[in-house]
Formats: structure tokens, C-alpha cells, sequence
């Protein structure tokens, strides 16, 4: 289901934040391939990749690809590390009025920013990209990690959002980021807080609807 669409402006700049610990091995790879993409679909941009206080030589290869690709913008995340911190401050540095997240590993296909872009640009506040709907595409995608993924999906629906069929792939080096055994639990304490904000407000929210709709 989708909202009605706004009138707007095009967009003028589009920011791809891009956090990155220990990346040495894919980061220029994904940096330049995303650049590509959007010069060949004439998107005005910026890429800024947070080194997230990578213990590898992440941050140099950032800095010499940086010569190459005038469009990036590499920042370090001297902080508290952590995926979301990392997204946050990437935000407060992104200059655009479209702002899309990619992996730092190229698991997100980069024609899929370009259809980000594009459906920003017709009018929707916020898209989300699906893995498991019509048109999508996995590629070796973990069995644990879809299980987990597709548990999590169902106990959440009942939401309306955007949607389009984006394609994922699994990392071809390092390491993947996200260890179940440490942020499981606290993917189950968000599932359950969603659950329970969404059930147990339901007659709240159906009565503000309804005295709206008498207003």
C-alpha cells in the first residue's frame, strides 16, 4: 500500500552513506563502481564512507581513492563505533536532499541506488528496497540469516511503506559485520517493541483516526 505522492522540486543532490570497518579489501571497489553508476545516469551526488574505527589500512585506501573519485567524501567515526552510529554521522555530514544507505561491501547492487533516486524523485518520501518480492534477486544468501530475516519480516507486517525489488549478494571479501550471536538479542527486543507498540496502541490510534474523520 502507498501513500498519495507530493508535489515537489526535483532533488538536487543525492547522498549515499556508506559505513565501513575493516573494509580494506572491497571499499574502492564499491566507491568506484557507485560513482560509475551515477555519472552514467547523470545523478548530482556525493558518497560519504565512514570509517567506523576500522583497525585495517581502510581509512588510506579511502584517502588514495579519494584523488581518483572527486565525489567522495571519507570521514572517521572517532566516537563510539557501531553500524548505526556510523549512519547517523553520516547523515549530519550528507550535504543532499536524498539520502540512501549502501553496504560497504557491494552486497547492494548500485543500479539499485539509481531506482532509489528515481523514485524519490517521483514523489515519495521514503522507499524501501525488498529482497523477497517480485523482481528481486539473493545471491548465496546465508540459510540461517534468511530464516531469521523472513521470521523478523512476518512478525512486524502490518505497516504501510514503498517498496521496490532491489538484488543482494554476499560478500566476496572479509567478513560480514553482523554477528547473530551478539546482535540477535537486540533484533528481538526491537520485533518485540514494534509488536507491542503496534497491538496494544491499536484502539488508541483507531480512535484518533476516527475523531479525526468526524472533524
Amino acid at each position: 500500500m502507498t501513500s498519495p505522492l507530493r508535489e515537489q522540486q526535483p532533488l538536487q543532490l543525492l547522498s549515499v552513506v556508506i559505513p565501513a570497518r575493516d573494509e580494506v579489501g572491497c571499499i574502492a571497489a564499491t566507491v568506484e563502481h557507485l560513482h560509475v553508476e551515477l555519472r552514467l545516469n547523470g545523478i548530482p551526488h556525493e558518497i560519504i564512507v565512514v570509517d567506523d574505527g576500522s583497525t585495517d589500512n581502510t581509512w588510506d585506501v579511502l584517502q588514495q581513492t579519494q584523488k581518483r573519485i572527486e565525489t567522495l567524501r571519507p570521514i572517521q567515526n572517532l566516537e563510539s563505533h557501531g553500524f548505526g552510529r556510523a549512519v547517523v554521522l553520516g547523515f549530519d555530514h550528507a550535504k543532499g536532499d536524498g539520502l540512501v544507505i549502501m553496504m560497504a561491501d557491494e552486497s547492494d547492487d548500485c543500479r539499485d541506488v539509481v531506482r532509489y533516486w528515481q523514485a524519490l524523485n517521483s514523489g515519495y518520501d521514503c522507499v524501501f528496497g525488498s529482497r523477497f518480492v517480485k523482481g528481486a534477486g539473493v545471491i548465496d544468501y546465508p540459510w540461517l540469516k534468511l530464516w531469521i530475516n523472513r521470521c523478523a519480516n512476518l512478525f512486524v507486517r502490518g505497516y504501510t511503506w514503498t517498496v521496490i525489488p532491489v538484488t543482494w549478494r554476499n560478500r566476496r571479501t572479509g567478513t560480514a559485520k553482523l554477528k547473530i550471536n551478539e546482535m540477535g538479542s537486540r533484533y528481538l527486543f526491537i520485533c518485540l517493541y514494534v509488536w507491542l507498540e503496534k497491538y496494544f496502541s491499536k484502539g488508541d490510534y483507531q480512535k484518533k483516526s476516527s475523531q479525526a474523520t468526524e472533524v
